[in-house]
């Protein structure tokens, strides 16, 4: 348990080894959720979404609450990729197709490691960025050498796509049914 917790709403913070959850002062729903899950990536790229959903379940049944409804806040999509060269910010720029303008590239040492497309509150928001950098960097997540099956992290990109609550409204995501039987369109 972390002594504060998430923004205006959530006054506490439980940590389990798979998973967040804030909590909020009011045992009412108001406009924003009254518990918020935020799943470690570990679980969810091991384990899935069901998994956690059923384990949140049971740790919320233990302390006597109970789930009325899920809502699908943010939904990041991503694709991994080894690139025998990397990728430079001219490439991006030549062969990026975007409606957005707004293109944050971090570049440390003249090598590009990150590069946003869309603006940081955007209902879709597109990053890519050296993913097997990070994993060396930070060291806590070295399970990713064996989910893709290599001891060579260097130049594996990620494409990642993050969907906000707006966007999720947009393709009609609503639930996790919603979200199992529309994931080819979005």
């Amino acid at each position: 348990m972390f002594p504060n917790g998430k923004g205006d709403n959530y006054a506490f913070h439980l940590q389990f080894p798979q998973y967040h959850l804030y909590i909020s002062k009011s045992e009412k729903f108001t406009s924003s959720p009254n518990v918020y899950l935020s799943i470690n990536s570990k679980t969810m790229w091991g384990k899935g979404v069901a998994y956690v959903l059923d384990l949140a379940t049971n740790d919320l049944k233990y302390f006597g609450g109970k789930i009325v409804e899920v809502l699908p806040s943010r939904l990041d999509i991503c694709a991994d990729f080894k690139l025998s060269s990397g990728l430079s910010l001219p490439f991006l720029e030549e062969h990026t197709v975007c409606r957005s303008r707004d293109v944050r590239p971090i570049i440390k040492g003249g090598i590009l490691e990150t590069c946003y497309f869309g603006s940081p509150a955007a209902p879709i928001r597109l990053r890519i960025y050296n993913k097997g950098k990070e994993v060396i960097k930070k060291g806590e997540k070295l399970w990713f050498a064996d989910m893709w099956g290599t001891d060579n992290l260097e130049d594996i990109w990620r494409v990642e796509f993050q969907l906000r609550r707006a966007a999720l409204k947009q393709f009609k995501i609503n639930d996790f049914l919603d979200l199992w039987q529309r994931a080819g369109g979005v």
